[in-house]
């Protein structure tokens, strides 16, 4: 494989989303070419891979559904709270979860069975956890287990903080905002894996050059706003302030009240209203859950230029840090430039990926010029 080429150019631009405390590097342009995933067609791994895509988007969606209707029927007293709702936490002793589970696991089974059996599976360009699967059995144990059911239960965990919440809330909007909160969150980060691997195939077909494409994000954000409207409706102030009935959250947004903050400018209060700040954790953790579905299906880097996939933080005039993932534990150049045809290049250094952080690259570069 040639090295890797990533491209810096001038004026970094801070996201405006929740997660502002990162500095995306679009500059003029970003671009890495390096190896490419398997091109989109009719082989047997590409099958598989595409198949493998699709049932971890499936398990997680049926995962969560037969997760989060259990933990609503204890939050409205249907259920006793002592009734064990997750597999990560023992034996389900609902009988009507564990069914759904047992069945959402059986069609991940045929699923992979139907579309992996002629494929070389150890050849997949698959991401952690599943990078080392190397038969159908472990492709389907690491979707159940270690990455899309996983996923499910860490966002279960952030929705419905159990050790901590008042079950069952007998205020009725209380529940209606727990529920909400949970399906719009199960939703988004679906529609996410869903966008991103239509995206990818896109790519892949040659059919796009970036993933995500604008078409892409243009969904992909008109799902966010959907979802924050959806919460700030049924999750007012009143509601999520009163001590007795508070809708608790679990990681990352226990503490949400505390982590979103806009100052009025005048004094160190907080313009953001406590279901904005709120909303923008939940998102978050939604959009968490189904870009990891996505890395897992189809690593990043794509096999193509593409304007969101590396990253800048702790910018001054005259240096930054730049990181992103690479494809494998080949070498990748840095290169940074003035202009968007890198005529002017102004700094290059060769890299070398970590290959026990899923093959990250990561570099201080300083000594720029304030116009860099």
């Amino acid at each position: 494989m040639s090295p890797s080429r990533v491209l810096w150019l001038e004026n970094a631009q801070r996201s405006n989303d929740p997660w502002s405390g990162w500095i995306c590097a679009v500059l003029a342009g970003v671009v890495l070419l390096a190896s490419p995933l398997l091109a989109f067609g009719k082989t047997p791994e590409e099958g598989c891979q595409n198949a493998f895509a699709l049932q971890g988007s499936k398990y997680f969606k049926s995962a969560y559904k037969a997760i989060s209707k259990c933990e609503e029927s204890k939050t409205k007293g249907s259920l006793l709270p002592s009734v064990n709702c997750r597999p990560a936490d023992g034996a389900v002793t609902d009988a009507t979860t564990d069914a759904a589970l047992t069945k959402a696991a059986d069609k991940v089974n045929s699923g992979l069975s139907s579309k992996c059996s002629g494929a070389d599976i150890g050849s997949l360009s698959l991401g952690a956890p599943c990078d080392a699967a190397a038969s159908i059995g472990a492709l389907v144990s690491c979707i159940i287990d270690d990455a899309h059911g996983e996923l499910a239960a860490e966002l279960i965990e952030t929705v419905f903080n159990e050790p901590n919440a008042a079950i069952p809330l007998s205020n009725k909007d209380a529940q209606k905002c727990q529920k909400t909160l949970s399906k719009e969150a199960a939703k988004y980060a679906s529609a996410l894996m869903g966008q991103r691997r239509s995206c990818v195939k896109q790519l892949l077909k040659g059919k796009v050059d970036t993933c995500p494409d604008a078409k892409t994000d243009a969904k992909l954000e008109k799902a966010r706003a959907k979802l924050v409207a959806k919460l700030l409706s049924k999750c007012g102030d009143a509601l999520l302030s009163d001590p007795n009935e508070a809708v608790a959250f679990g990681f990352p947004c226990d503490a949400y009240p505390v982590t979103a903050f806009e100052r009025d400018g005048n004094t160190n209060n907080n313009l953001l209203a406590l279901n904005t700040r709120m909303a923008r954790c939940i998102f978050a953790a939604a959009a968490a859950s189904g870009q990891m579905s996505v890395d897992t299906s189809y690593p990043l880097p794509y096999a193509a230029p593409f304007s969101y996939g590396v990253a800048a933080g702790d910018a001054t005039d005259a240096a930054f840090i730049a990181w992103t993932r690479t494809d494998g534990p080949a070498d990748v150049t840095l290169e940074v430039a003035t202009d968007p045809d890198f005529s002017n290049i102004v700094h290059s250094e060769p890299l070398v990926p970590d290959g026990a952080a899923d093959n990250v690259v990561k570099t201080d570069v300083s000594g720029l010029s304030a116009a860099t």
